[in-house]
């Protein structure tokens, strides 16, 4: 098998190129996703069915490497997969337990899918059975051990095995950081050079307490026709060209990956802290969108344009949504007075998009809180503010002017796309809110057809709503259902014991966002075109855009489509890591809990049983389908199991007592029973 792991950045441009004008033919890249037992499946990066690579195929290979592999026939006929080009070694970095072996070492990796040990050369400051994080040797060259994490049972050690498995790190290969240390501090005069000064607009930033990569700028005042918002956008793009080694990596991370308790950003601090970052009083590079929007929030203009501004101050989200409530909150008072008409227009906003058919899913995202020690102590309930809705609609305001500005110009780029949901999902969907008295969706009652009654011990998959096909009438109704009906639903719902459960459910209905060289328009947020513009510091799309409107990015539509199909594998990743990352800290602390008692609501239910959400903490676990009774019924169509004896159901949305049974930290699985003396 051929491969250079290291390629640059042209060259995996190159290699998606070739394998893109190939498409149809029995070659295949993807991602290896390799199994404990020794075999793999390589997940193809342009989509369609998965390819088996069996052990003899994956001696050389690290689970989530980019390969590409021929398909072939292989045992009693079944497809299978002959792995051709090692592409790129996605994984750099591992987690493991350093040993020292006389003059040797070597460390012994905490993750799956790789060797049990890796020889490394000594390192001066790490002792025999501390972690470490180490660079993976390439065959039987010897590793690098790059930093001490700590000692072995150090909790956030996990969580970044977790992120090295996908690819992602908080360290970067030197000539990516050489080159970040070769720019300057701060803009020179030839940087301002053909932009507008913007440096007497107040604008500010509004961010989390904790962020330190300021990359949006906002302002609002009033203007003919409406308010002129000014959205100013960090330009990355300025510092980091196409074909450099920031922008080798930038392409192979995608995105920036956040933890609880650090970030993995996709370029280096100093850009992306420092040079990047809108920081109050500093003078930035910026690109900026100028919109002036009427009082039934369309906008009636828009420029784009590069310019040079100085925040005026940095806000956080708290402190804007205390200054509307009428607080003083410690900013000045030319930033203040503003807040009133931009949380005005935010709503004006809003309107807009629901009227459009945006759709708005009411769904609270978790918050783990660790101690000094890095130990979880709360999975809380993420605030979500005036302050957040205004920003958002700022921002959404933004990338939607910038892709009508490619639109109307008829220039290539990499549009953020999101098509109509699936079918057969939504057909069900439709039904299981029937079933619970909720109407109102648009799609025509069917029979109903599905498996009949099942007991499991074994944990099902997450939860979901069957596989059938929908009738052809069915999936006619469901083509023709309009976002507005879908966000009429869930506002219908709003308040409901259900309301949590099926915005859950609804979500799952719906296709993936993804990036593409082709825009179809984006169905949730009811928009016929839309980009991502707003965040170039920790997502290469963004900077690609940036780039194609400076003029600095071939268009080569090839190109970004083999850019746009990488990010959107990115993005599936960074998301997997989070939501394995926060499983993980999820379990560790009910691990504190087991035999404590707590109110919940039944969030999904599979044949495994049911999954229920602590009122408490943000922490789903399962209650076993054997335990739930003698007799027990499991009815899919209505997403509920019954006890025919006494006639008790347990439905989805439905209140449940708890007791924390068992936690297996290792598997992130938290098990529950129904408490003693529980109706």
């Amino acid at each position: 098998m051929s491969g250079n792991p290291q390629r640059s950045a042209p060259g995996l441009l190159a290699a998606f190129r070739e394998e893109k004008g190939r498409r149809g033919e029995r070659r295949v890249t993807g991602v290896l996703q390799k199994k404990a037992q020794g075999f793999g499946f390589l997940r193809p990066l342009w989509g369609g069915d998965d390819l088996f690579l069996p052990p003899s195929e994956l001696r050389d290979l690290h689970d989530g490497d980019l390969v590409r592999a021929e398909a072939v026939r292989g045992q009693r006929g079944r497809s299978a997969g002959r792995a051709v080009e090692l592409i790129e070694r996605r994984r750099r970095h591992a987690a493991g337990i350093y040993r020292v072996r006389g003059r040797a070492a070597v460390v012994e990796p905490i993750g799956d899918g790789l060797p049990p040990s890796f020889p490394v050369r000594r390192h001066p400051s790490a002792r025999d059975g501390q972690a470490v994080r180490f660079t993976i040797p390439d065959r039987h060259e010897a590793g690098e051990v790059e930093a001490v994490l700590g000692d072995a049972g150090t909790p956030a050690l996990a969580p970044l095995e977790v992120a090295y498995g996908a690819g992602f790190s908080e360290a970067f290969p030197r000539e990516a950081l050489a080159e970040a240390a070769a720019l300057p501090g701060e803009p020179g005069p030839g940087d301002l050079e053909g932009r507008a000064d913007l440096s007497g607009l107040p604008l500010v930033t509004i961010d989390g307490e904790d962020a330190r990569d300021f990359d949006d700028a906002v302002h609002v005042e009033a203007a003919p026709g409406g308010d002129r918002l000014v959205v100013a956008i960090a330009d990355v793009a300025h510092y980091v060209r196409p074909g450099s080694a920031l922008d080798a990596e930038a392409l192979r991370r995608g995105t920036s990956v956040y933890l609880p308790d650090r970030a993995l950003p996709m370029l280096p601090e100093r850009l992306a802290n420092g040079l990047c970052s809108l920081v109050p009083g500093g003078t930035r590079l910026c690109r900026v969108a100028d919109l002036v929007i009427d009082g039934a929030g369309r906008t009636i203009s828009a420029k784009v344009y590069p310019a040079v501004m100085r925040s005026a101050a940095r806000c956080t989200y708290a402190q804007v949504a205390a200054s509307l409530a009428g607080e003083a909150v410690g900013l000045p008072a030319p930033v203040v007075e503003r807040f009133p008409q931009m949380a005005r227009l935010a709503g004006r906003l809003t309107a807009m998009r629901r009227e459009r058919g945006a759709i708005d899913f009411n769904l609270p995202e978790g918050r783990v809180v660790l101690d000094a020690q890095g130990r979880p102590v709360d999975v809380a309930r993420r605030p979500r503010t005036v302050a957040h809705r205004l920003v958002e609609e700022f921002m959404l305001a933004a990338n939607e002017a910038v892709a009508r500005h490619f639109e109307a110009a008829g220039l290539p780029t990499v549009w953020r796309i999101h098509d109509a949901p699936d079918e057969e999902k939504l057909a069900d969907f439709a039904a299981l809110a029937r079933a619970h008295g909720f109407d109102g969706i648009g799609v025509p009652e069917r029979e109903a057809a599905g498996p009949g009654p099942a007991r499991t011990r074994r944990r099902g998959p997450a939860p979901s709503i069957g596989r059938r096909r929908p009738s052809s009438e069915a999936a006619g109704a469901v083509r023709a259902v309009r976002p507005q009906a879908l966000d009429a639903f869930l506002r219908r719902i709003a308040g409901h014991p259900e309301e949590r459960a099926l915005n859950s459910l609804l979500l799952r209905a719906m296709m993936q966002a993804l990036y593409s060289a082709e825009n179809i328009g984006h169905y949730g947020l009811g928009a016929r075109t839309y980009l991502h513009f707003t965040s170039p510091i920790r997502r290469y799309p963004d900077l690609v855009v940036h780039r194609l409107l400076a003029g600095r990015q071939p268009a080569d539509p090839a190109d970004l489509a083999a850019i746009a199909a990488r990010c959107s594998e990115r993005e599936r990743a960074a998301m997997a890591v989070e939501r394995e990352v926060d499983a993980y800290y999820g379990a560790l602390l009910m691990q504190g809990h087991v035999g404590a008692t707590f109110d919940g609501v039944v969030d999904g239910v599979v044949e495994a049983g049911l999954f229920v959400e602590l009122e408490r903490f943000l922490v789903s676990g399962l209650v076993h389908a054997a335990d739930l009774g003698a007799g027990a019924l499991f009815e899919p169509e209505r997403q509920q199991w019954r006890l025919p004896r006494s006639g008790r159901i347990f439905h989805i949305g439905g209140s449940l007592r708890v007791t924390v049974a068992s936690v297996n930290v290792a598997r992130r699985q938290i098990d529950f029973e129904i408490a003693r003396g529980h109706p």
